[in-house]
């Protein structure tokens, strides 16, 4: 595969003039059209039944694109999750098991997994927000976001983990267990040009963030210094990286 393919190529559930324009590289980069689906009709409707990737293709098929694939950016969890059906259908496993297999088991990350809401795992941690249908109300974080996230988390977010366990994963990320020299390189450099151009590592810190009502994660790499930065928060943005901030400050990290 490459990462310039139309999702065409491997997907059969779009409109044609959607699948021989978005390419992969434009899922990744959030560059294909597309937008956000928390207000989605049939994603409030149907929120607490779905379970698989394919439950999430049923109505993302149907979403037009905001605009032309590749001319403009735009936050998408939609992209992520068509970039997990394409993972599926290429490798033939479900989603979460090759994750687990190809990301998880190799970096030894014990304690991370996209649980069900309703697992009884030990010591997960509860989120608590002030956001109802992710906009702020209030400053008393007295709400728990049990009911707000989806039954499991999915390629566009949701995951569980911990700091030591993500410490794993920056280990193996760095020490290419995960990708090879190039590749790796070519994910730190967010996907330009291709995997075989010059690497020169970024002089500021490489970070990853995320989060919804009640969560919020960081995870920073800085590849002068040799340290990584991970912060987890049950609470709302911008509170872990408020947190982030400190700790570069700290650590004199320009």
């Amino acid at each position: 595969m490459s990462i310039d393919d139309p999702i065409g190529k491997y997907l059969d559930v779009f409109p044609l003039e959607i699948a021989n324009k978005v390419t992969i590289r434009q899922l990744l980069n959030m560059r294909s059209g597309w937008g956000d689906y928390w207000a989605n009709e049939y994603y409030l409707t149907h929120k607490d039944r779905l379970q698989t990737v394919s439950d999430y293709m049923k109505f993302i098929k149907d979403i037009p694109l905001d605009f032309e694939p590749g001319t403009n950016f735009q936050h998408c969890n939609i992209g992520y999750e068509v970039a997990g059906a394409i993972i599926e259908k290429i490798s033939g496993m479900d989603y979460y098991d090759y994750i687990k297999k190809n990301i998880y088991d190799v970096s030894g990350m014990s304690h991370s997994d996209s649980y069900y809401r309703d697992d009884p795992e030990e010591n997960r941690a509860i989120g608590y927000t002030n956001m109802k249908h992710y906009e702020q109300k209030g400053e008393s974080y007295q709400s728990d976001n049990l009911n707000i996230l989806p039954t499991r988390g999915t390629p566009a977010g949701g995951g569980y983990s911990t700091a030591k366990d993500m410490l794993k994963f920056d280990k193996s990320l760095r020490n290419n267990k995960l990708l090879s020299s190039d590749y790796t390189q070519y994910l730190i450099s967010r996907f330009n040009s291709s995997p075989s151009d010059s690497f020169t590592a970024p002089d500021k810190i490489y970070s990853m963030i995320g989060g919804a009502p009640g969560v919020f994660a960081f995870f920073g790499i800085d590849f002068q210094s040799s340290y990584t930065i991970i912060v987890f928060s049950n609470y709302d943005n911008p509170l872990a990286m408020d947190v982030a901030k400190e700790i570069i400050k700290m650590l004199e990290i320009k």
